[in-house]
């Protein structure tokens, strides 16, 4: 009688376990693409508060050209973050990027976490250009880029490394530098 009881309970549970599985798979798949959906509307900010020199809007002409490696959901969402009145005031144009043309005719760079390995030849390409750096890679800012975009007590922040910012000549808004952490002050 127990053993049929205690089979009876275990599969029970082994049921409820794998009806419990996706649920919870779906749920990281959301808090996944939340997550996403902020990074894109934070990259389109930092490009709203960047000024680029004179003359200089990576592709001669008054677009801002972000180009994007390895990372096509945040592609596909700011496609749609463009094409809305604010996306087409700032003239956005988007690209998935992946040769050296390519990215060095960026006006803004988004560096997808799979380059992680070849980040340093990367920033050592765009270095001292008028291109706005932005990842989500660990350490991204200490390591030279522009601006990282992290998770700090379960929110989405950044940082700004502010030598990088100015030895490409871009100018970041005193605004949107208050909101985040800043790295590569000149006293540092």
């Amino acid at each position: 009688m127990w053993r049929t009881a205690g089979r009876q309970s275990l599969v029970a549970i082994c049921l409820l376990l794998c009806m419990a599985l996706p649920a919870t798979s779906f749920a990281t798949d959301q808090i996944k693409a939340r997550a996403d959906d902020l990074k894109s509307v934070y990259i389109f900010n930092f490009i709203r508060f960047t000024e680029w020199p004179e003359n200089d809007s990576g592709q001669g002409d008054s677009a801002t050209t972000l180009n994007i490696l390895n990372n096509d959901r945040i592609l596909e969402i700011l496609e749609a973050i463009a094409a809305k009145p604010a996306g087409r005031q700032v003239g956005l144009k988007l690209q998935s990027c992946k040769d050296e043309a390519c990215i060095q005719g960026s006006s803004v760079l988004y560096i997808g976490e799979s380059e992680w390995s070849g980040l340093d030849p990367l920033l050592k390409l765009v270095d001292g250009r008028p291109i706005l750096t932005i990842s989500d890679i660990p350490g991204f800012a200490e390591r030279g880029g522009m601006i990282e975009i992290k998770y700090h007590n379960e929110k989405l922040t950044f940082a700004v490394n502010l030598q990088a910012v100015e030895r490409a000549g871009l100018y970041i808004s005193a605004q949107l530098l208050q909101l985040g952490d800043v790295v590569g002050r000149k006293n540092e």
